[in-house]
């Protein structure tokens, strides 16, 4: 296991590497393949998984605030292989802790030993859908203890460069959805999945969160993780604070261009006002930061899950808004040259005002609103793509 300071310090020695291609992905909505070769070979595609299995242990324990910090310092320079990161790091973390034995054997220990890679599979919000109706979707048992698995999901970031697809699904029977979830491990390449280009997007585009069909796919008994409702039940962690992280360290990432920008411009340095707009920036964000690292703490000290949730989504809210003020902010300190995409500040931009949509934010603060204003807040007690995958009713 690495210290927290060989892990920040191995990061921070991807920036010119990843900074290289960071356009070049945008431009093509490619998946960054070469970013996650660097990740495998760097062991860090195993930061969730347990210790004894080779893994770094992140996300667990005494080990949530590394997490966070860790991704925070790889969105300084390409928010979304940080991003494509955490979701892989949270299906491996989730299927590390629903697997059996058996299942361990069969193939927990290959992913990490091998760093292969996983998408999680949660939404089916369509780009072109206008309510909340399902998709069809079915996992039906067999009467030899197999399933039979037929689905669409779509924003299934890491799909296109995923080995496994972990998806979320329900078994049938008459709870509620969310109680009878599982998740369901798919190889990527089995001739009866679809991959489905439609992310034609504004920002972001790197993380190439296609749609995935699954027609007819025959699966072993073994291929199910999970006891139904794991997630909701049994599983008190959340995504939000990975959200947060990446929003933290793309703010910081834009700043520290600012600051450089600034630096080489002495009638720029003259200007009160330009003086003003990176106090403002850096004081928001150095309060954020402190934000992040009580609501990691809170996780670490383990004793209030609900108080956790609370804090994270506090600073989720938070950190959306800090995100886009630093990120529009930067052009009035740069002045109309920020505008070329040979620069960038347009990307950065883009891709900060599309991943804040992530999950709608007056959802997620009227969830804290309301908790405290009745003083019942559950971490687990709202559905949303930062607590539980957006998977039906």
């Amino acid at each position: 296991m690495r210290s927290e300071a060989e892990l920040l310090e191995l990061v921070e020695s991807f920036r010119e590497p990843f900074t290289a291609t960071v356009a070049k992905h945008d431009r093509e909505e490619s998946f960054p393949a070469e970013n996650f070769e660097l990740l495998r070979q760097n062991h860090l595609l195993a930061l969730t998984a347990p210790v004894d299995l080779g893994g770094e242990g992140l996300w667990a324990g005494d080990r949530f605030g590394t997490y966070y910090r860790l991704l925070a310092t790889m969105a300084a320079f390409d928010c979304n292989t940080s991003q494509l990161l955490q979701v892989h790091s949270h299906a491996l973390g989730i299927l590390c802790a629903t697997a059996t034995p058996a299942q361990h054997d069969t193939y927990v220990k290959d992913i990490v030993a091998n760093g292969k890679v996983l998408a999680s599979v949660g939404s089916e919000s369509s780009p072109a859908k206008t309510s909340d109706g399902l998709y069809v979707q079915e996992l039906q048992p067999q009467d030899d203890g197999s399933w039979v698995l037929t689905c669409e999901k779509h924003f299934a970031s890491v799909a296109a460069g995923a080995d496994y697809l972990l998806i979320w699904l329900a078994v049938p029977g008459d709870a509620p959805y969310e109680q009878r979830t599982v998740c369901v491990l798919v190889p990527s390449d089995a001739p009866e999945v679809e991959l489905v280009d439609e992310w034609d997007v504004m920002g972001m585009r790197a993380t190439v969160s296609w749609g995935v069909k699954v027609t007819d796919l025959h699966l072993p008994a073994d291929a199910v993780f999970g006891a139904p409702g794991y997630w909701v039940k049994d599983e008190v962690r959340t995504f939000s604070l990975g959200f947060a992280a990446n929003h933290v360290g793309q703010a910081q990432g834009i700043l520290d261009f600012c600051l450089a920008w600034v630096r080489k411009r002495p009638h720029l340095q003259h200007s009160d006002l330009m003086m003003v707009r990176l106090g403002s920036s850096a004081s928001q964000l150095a309060m954020l930061r402190a934000g992040l690292d009580v609501a990691a703490a809170e996780w670490e000290r383990g004793e209030d899950p609900d108080l956790a949730e609370l804090k994270s989504l506090q600073v989720l809210h938070v950190a959306k808004k800090v995100l886009l003020h630093v990120s529009q902010e930067a052009f009035d300190i740069c002045g109309a040259r920020a505008v070329f995409r040979s620069l960038p500040l347009e990307q950065a931009y883009r891709d900060a005002r599309v991943f804040t949509l992530h999950t709608r934010d007056e959802h997620l603060t009227a969830s804290v609103g309301r908790g405290l204003l009745n003083g019942d807040f559950s971490g687990k007690g709202y559905i949303d793509g930062a607590t539980v995958p957006r998977v039906g009713k």
